[in-house]
């Protein structure tokens, strides 16, 4: 999977992100597109927590002649923390977890878990 993301910090604490992410998976594919806050409750630190709260839409696309498609377009809440790691003043070490809660037509809603490492570069 990939993700890119755009943000805006409000104050040293509170955020905005656009983000975008792309799994690849053998018998299907998922973009989810989402808007996130983010809080980070010591901005400061080298080593910072943050908590973050957004929604979205995930749109899955299935192989037809293995799966038989269903819910291909759902709304997504998600939940999720992680930790923020400055390398330099310009670069950050992020890593992530996510719980979205997929809003589907049928009679339960779907739970998916979300990891994630990676770089992110500030402008």
């Amino acid at each position: 999977m990939y993700s890119v993301y755009g943000g805006y910090r409000f104050t040293a604490n509170i955020s905005a992100e656009i983000r975008y992410t792309q799994a690849f998976g053998d018998t299907y594919n998922t973009k989810l597109g989402s808007a996130m806050l983010l809080h980070q409750p010591f901005p400061h630190w080298r080593a910072s927590p943050f908590f973050t709260l957004g929604a979205g839409n995930m749109k899955i696309f299935r192989d037809g002649v293995l799966v038989k498609p269903e819910d291909e377009n759902d709304n997504v809440v998600t939940v999720g923390g992680g930790l923020l790691f400055y390398v330099t003043h310009k670069v950050i070490a992020r890593l992530e977890y996510n719980q979205h809660t997929l809003l589907t037509t049928r009679d339960n809603n779907e739970e998916v878990e979300e990891w994630k490492a990676g770089f992110s570069v500030l402008f």
